[in-house]
């Protein structure tokens, strides 16, 4: 197993011969890793991608140092490895933490990580899982309607051309609504489809239908709307014929 490319590690200065002994290792090995000299500096710094920090475990103040850590926004879930931590060091609570004797090598470092990377990636993937089936589920046949974006080709006052997404089955009754800044929008137009063909765009469809339960008013509201497109259709190509 090797480390993951996002991989990288913060060495969480201490004792000057913690700090140099395991700083020869990580400069020799191609591990990308950074040193940090003051934990304060944790506070301004956030995490890219997956960031172990590692910590002294022969350093007195280890465990308050974890604490602290761990009271960063930041860095609440952050892994952190424990090198050399003493029998006496009390570290059960901790979820996200790995104790390892000091490497003699680079893999003996990034591979123990890597395994403990690998391993969270799992049981987080794990807890989605359940939390998804764990949500009850009704199985059910009941009609629904979805909403898709389509362009209105073409209208008269008995029907009009889509351009839809999709192919729809002919005898289908559909439901659109026109929204146009130049008019009041019409909603909830029932439409039966006639025709259909495949638009020139690809993967888009041309369909042609007639209006159901027309009303007087329908109809007074569609020849409104016939009326001030035209009108906005008219300024468009007498704007074009003047840029000319």
């Amino acid at each position: 197993m090797t480390a993951p490319r996002d991989f990288s590690l913060v060495l969480v200065a201490s004792s000057a011969d913690f700090t140099t002994r395991l700083g020869k290792l990580l400069m020799a090995s191609d591990l990308a890793w950074s040193a940090l000299g003051d934990l304060q500096d944790l506070i301004h710094q956030k995490p890219k991608g997956l960031t172990f920090l590692l910590l002294d475990g022969g350093d007195a103040m280890c465990a308050q140092t974890l604490q602290w850590i761990r009271s960063l926004s930041g860095w609440k879930e952050m892994p952190v490895a424990v090198i050399d931590a003493p029998d006496a060091l009390d570290l059960s609570a901790e979820a996200d933490l790995l104790t390892l004797k000091f490497p003699r090598t680079a893999q003996e470092l990034s591979h123990p990580l890597a395994e403990f990377a690998f391993q969270r990636k799992e049981a987080a993937e794990e807890r989605i899982f359940v939390e998804r089936r764990s949500s009850f589920r009704l199985h059910c046949n009941l009609n629904a309607t979805v909403e898709l974006p389509v362009v209105l080709i073409d209208i008269s006052e008995g029907g009009a051309q889509l351009e839809v997404p999709a192919p729809i089955a002919v005898g289908t009754e559909i439901g659109f609504s026109i929204h146009e800044s130049a008019a009041n929008d019409l909603r909830n137009i029932r439409m039966q489809v006639l025709h259909v063909r495949p638009a020139p765009a690809e993967n888009r469809f041309r369909v042609s239908g007639q209006f159901v339960n027309v009303t007087k008013d329908f109809q007074r509201d569609i020849r409104r709307l016939m009326l001030k497109l035209q009108i906005v259709i008219s300024k468009q190509v007498l704007g074009s014929a003047a840029r000319k």
